[in-house]
């Protein structure tokens, strides 16, 4: 199954929620910072999901292109080939 990163701001909550929801129900494996569990190490958290997918969707916004968390998981998913 392909495991799927969706970077984003939460400005784009809702819409992501969407997105998210709608790859879930054609079967893929979505990963986004919502499924982070209390008391995880955020950074550890998301380069160990990075790692392990195999698409990172950017989802890019007048928001997001200002986030250096989206541009760095942007940055980590061009850098393994993965966007």
């Amino acid at each position: 199954m392909t495991k799927i990163f969706i970077s984003y701001t939460r400005k784009y909550l809702s819409s992501t929620q969407q997105l998210a929801d709608r790859l879930e129900a054609e079967g893929y494996d979505v990963w986004w910072d919502v499924k982070l569990l209390a008391g995880h190490a955020f950074r550890d958290a998301i380069d160990e999901q990075l790692e392990a997918s195999d698409v990172v969707i950017v989802i890019w916004t007048p928001t997001s292109i200002k986030s250096p968390w989206v541009i760095a998981e942007a940055q980590h998913a061009w850098n393994k080939n993965a966007l």
